[in-house]
């Protein structure tokens, strides 16, 4: 027997059609219209509820996905494992709170619902964010640091808002009146997961001479260290100096910047380097 060694085109045609005629369907039977894969999380998340939903509650959770639909907001599985945190009294105000988030955050900084579902991890975090203020939530979510926030309180709860009012206003981010965001985020790299950091460990940091190249600071050294600590915490200034001064990072009496950033690569989210595995890598032939 023959057969054509022409690629089947049709055949990925078909299953195309097929796709999107199922999705329609899903759509048509819910009497949904926030896409395939939000009906499918939908799905999920009414079979795995841990209590019968009431109509109302139906309601919130398909205007939560109506909303993040209407601010092209891709829906993961985590928003179903951050609404399943809700007793039965708390779903519907814990939607309400999460779609007036997603009203309005910038979808062109956040594409998915994972800067708020990697905050909120327990009916704590749930309970608290549930109590927050509108105009709190909101400030959140249009503040062009979210990701950042959202990283350094990954697993533990959305901040309060004093708490980020205290932080944004410090004059260490400040240069000449602007906000210093990608100082902001090289602290929050090096901070995944372990809360917001305190002013004097971020003004004591930054104060070490270490970072002064030329008369002011480097943020391009300070980003290569941020980089290789990334969900490390912050440094300690002893390490800091004594890495830099090895004579390993000198070429022609002068710090070679192009190699630091190449070993900071290499050693993202691992931790500073030892001095004999440097030493040993840069003498092979």
């Amino acid at each position: 027997m023959k057969y054509s060694a022409q690629p089947l085109w049709w055949l990925s045609v078909v299953c195309l059609v097929c796709s999107v005629a199922l999705a329609a369907k899903k759509e048509a039977v819910h009497g949904l219209s926030f896409g395939a894969t939000a009906c499918s999380e939908y799905d999920a998340f009414v079979k795995q509820a841990r209590f019968a939903l009431s109509a109302a509650q139906k309601k919130a959770v398909e205007d939560l996905f109506g909303q993040l639909k209407k601010n092209c907001i891709t829906v993961k599985p985590s928003l179903c494992k951050l609404l399943a945190l809700a007793d039965s009294e708390q779903l519907i105000p814990l939607c309400k709170k999460t779609a007036l988030f997603f009203s309005h955050v910038d979808n062109t900084r956040v594409k998915n619902n994972g800067c708020l579902s990697s905050m909120i991890r327990s009916k704590k975090h749930a309970n608290d964010f549930i109590g927050q203020e509108d105009t709190a939530i909101a400030m959140l979510a249009v503040s062009p640091c979210l990701s950042s926030v959202a990283s350094m309180c990954h697993n533990r709860g959305v901040p309060a808002t004093g708490s980020l009012n205290n932080l944004f206003s410090w004059p260490v981010w400040q240069v000449n009146g602007e906000f210093r965001e990608p100082l902001f985020r090289s602290f929050s790299s090096m901070l995944n997961g372990k809360g917001l950091p305190k002013k004097k460990e971020v003004e004591g940091l930054l104060s070490w001479p270490v970072w002064q190249v030329g008369g002011a600071f480097n943020h391009e050294l300070f980003r290569s260290f941020s980089g290789m600590l990334c969900g490390k915490g912050l440094p300690k200034k002893q390490e800091v100096e004594a890495l830099l001064s090895w004579p390993v990072w000198q070429v022609g009496g002068v710090f070679n910047h192009e190699l630091f950033r190449s070993f900071s690569g290499m050693f993202s989210g691992k931790g500073l380097p030892k001095k004999q595995e440097v030493e040993a890598l840069l003498s092979w032939p």
